[in-house]
């Protein structure tokens, strides 16, 4: 499973949840953290490019990493959510693609936690200030002042990709998420559901931006339960 640290699209630190997906491998499953070119030296679409040649290099060496090629699942939190989601629904079309080998980047299942899947949503992230401006996270990301090219910025946004084929999704988001509103979640889960996609959606009432609560033994069993799902098991 590869797994896309959140960080408003900036540099990642990658070991900052080693603790809590270490509950993962303890359920079995190898869990590869990986980082994808900061919106600091790369705007999107480089995120998600990125994340698609991770899935591509971990199969090109599921030898050496013990992992199984025919089992990937791609898996994020905030940001990471974003890019998870956008790269697993277009991994089967080609777009927002750069290939850097011949290896399929398709997935067997995406889980997006608290993603920050709508960069155009006004007031979608409450604690910001400068919502959508060209020094905010989500403008950094596009590389301008969104409010005066969203339409272009909707190829960003994961419910875009709606229509695309791409395999199971779970989506999973605190109600009192200070950071991400919740509703970015809640609307990507309807436009999914009215395409008749296979989704499902956790509130965790009364959760903030990530934590704890995303990772407790009930939740661990959610997302275990989600990954036999997909596998047919």
């Amino acid at each position: 499973m590869t797994f896309i640290q959140g960080s408003a699209w900036m540099k990642q630190y990658v070991y900052q949840k080693v603790g809590m997906i270490a509950r993962l491998a303890q359920r079995g499953y190898v869990v590869a953290i990986v980082e994808y070119r900061h919106s600091g030296i790369a705007h999107f679409p480089a995120q998600i490019i990125d994340a698609k040649n991770a899935v591509r290099f971990l199969r090109a060496h599921a030898d050496e990493y013990k992992l199984n090629p025919s089992q990937m699942f791609l898996m994020g939190d905030s940001s990471g959510g974003q890019v998870s989601s956008v790269a697993g629904m277009t991994a089967k079309s080609g777009k927002l693609d750069e290939p850097i080998n011949e290896e399929s980047c398709e997935v067997c299942g995406i889980i997006d936690l608290y993603g920050a899947v709508d960069v155009t949503l006004p007031y979608g992230y409450p604690i910001t200030l400068n919502h959508q401006k060209p020094d905010s996270p989500e403008g950094m990301l596009m590389g301008y002042d969104i409010t005066e090219h969203l339409e272009e910025a909707k190829a960003a946004c994961s419910k875009t990709y709606v229509n695309e084929d791409f395999p199971p999704m779970l989506i999973a988001h605190g109600t009192k998420d200070t950071m991400v509103f919740c509703q970015q979640s809640v609307d990507l889960y309807h436009a999914l559901k009215d395409a008749g996609k296979d989704v499902q959606l956790y509130l965790l009432r009364g959760a903030d931006h990530g934590g704890a609560a995303f990772w407790t033994k009930e939740m661990i069993t959610v997302y275990d339960n989600f990954f036999k799902k997909c596998l047919g098991e």
